[in-house]
C-alpha cells in the first residue's frame, strides 16, 4: 500500500510528464512571394530544463536554440529570404520569403530527463506553410466564336500561365458560378512544360429562353485568398447581321479591386455612319 501511494505521488508530479503541449505556429500560413512569415513554438516545461528548440523545414534543420551554448542561436541559410530576425530567442521572422519556403514546418522541443526518466524528453508538432507565386498574366479566354446560337453548345477555353501553385479556374455566366452537372461540362487539366499552364474548358448548352440576347462570360483565376484575377467577355446572339459585328473582351478585373476596360463592342452600322 505504501509503495502504491509513492507511485501515485510520483505520477502526480508535473515534472514526471516532462515537456508537453508543444505547438508550432506559422503566421500567416499562406503568403505571397516577398511577404514575411513568423515561426514560433509554444510548449510547457514543468520542472525540467530545456535542452533545445529546433525548427525543421521539410525534414532539414534550419534553426536551433540551445540556451546552454555560448552561442545559443544557430540559423542556417537553407531558405532563400531577404532577412532573418530572431525575437525572444525562439521566434524566427523570415522576411521576403521565396516559393522554396513552401513545405512542412516542424518544431522539436527537447528537455533534460525528468523524474523517473533516464533519457531526454522530446516532443514535436508540425504544420504546413504555402508561399504563393502569382501567375505571369491574367487568365486568357479563347472562344470558337464571339457570338452564340440558341440550341447549340457554347465552347470556351480559359488558361492561366505560371504561378505556384497553379491557379484554380472558375467559370461564371451572367454572374453565376457554373458548376459541373448534366447540363454544363467543365474539363480542367494542366499543360506541363517549361511553364506549366492551368486550363479549364467549358461546354455550355444554350437552352432556348435562358439568355436574353447576350451572355456575360467570366473566367476567374484564384490562388487561395492571396490572388484573384479574372477576364470577362460579352457574347451576343447570332443573327443575320452578326457577320457585320466585331466584338472583343471588354473588361478585365484584377484582384485588389482594380478594374480596367480594354475593349468594347463595335457595331458595323455605327462604324458605317462614322465613315460616311
Amino acid at each position: 500500500m505504501a509503495l502504491l501511494t509513492i507511485l501515485l505521488f510520483l505520477f502526480s508530479v508535473k515534472g514526471y510528464f516532462c515537456v508537453r503541449d508543444v505547438k508550432v505556429n506559422v503566421l500567416p500560413p499562406i503568403v505571397r512571394v516577398g511577404d514575411n512569415i513568423t515561426i514560433g513554438c509554444s510548449y510547457t516545461l514543468d520542472n525540467e530544463t530545456l535542452i533545445n528548440v529546433t525548427y525543421l523545414h521539410n525534414g532539414r534543420e534550419y534553426f536551433i536554440y540551445t540556451p546552454k551554448d555560448k552561442v545559443p542561436i544557430y540559423v542556417t541559410a537553407l531558405l532563400k529570404v531577404k532577412k532573418r530576425i530572431v525575437k525572444n530567442d525562439e521566434i524566427l521572422v523570415l522576411q521576403g520569403v521565396n516559393s522554396d519556403a513552401t513545405g512542412v514546418i516542424k518544431c522539436v522541443v527537447s528537455s533534460e530527463p525528468g523524474i523517473m526518466t533516464q533519457s531526454p524528453s522530446v516532443l514535436s508538432d508540425s504544420t504546413f506553410v504555402t508561399v504563393v507565386e502569382k501567375p505571369q498574366e491574367i487568365p486568357n479566354i479563347i472562344l470558337e466564336s464571339l457570338t452564340f446560337q440558341v440550341g447549340k453548345n457554347l465552347k470556351a477555353k480559359c488558361s492561366s500561365s505560371g504561378g505556384t501553385p497553379l491557379a484554380n479556374l472558375t467559370w461564371y455566366v451572367d454572374g453565376d458560378e457554373v458548376e459541373y452537372n448534366e447540363i454544363s461540362r467543365i474539363n480542367q487539366y494542366t499543360e506541363k512544360g517549361d511553364l506549366n499552364i492551368s486550363v479549364s474548358e467549358l461546354t455550355l448548352p444554350v437552352v432556348p429562353g435562358t439568355y436574353n440576347g447576350t451572355i456575360h462570360l467570366r473566367c476567374e483565376a484564384t490562388q487561395y485568398t492571396v490572388y484573384n484575377a479574372s477576364t470577362e467577355v460579352l457574347l451576343e446572339e447570332e443573327t443575320s447581321s452578326s457577320s457585320s459585328r466585331l466584338q472583343f473582351p471588354f473588361t478585365v478585373r484584377v484582384g485588389g479591386g482594380v478594374v480596367m476596360s480594354v475593349a468594347v463592342s463595335v457595331i458595323h452600322r455605327y462604324l458605317h455612319e462614322y465613315l460616311s
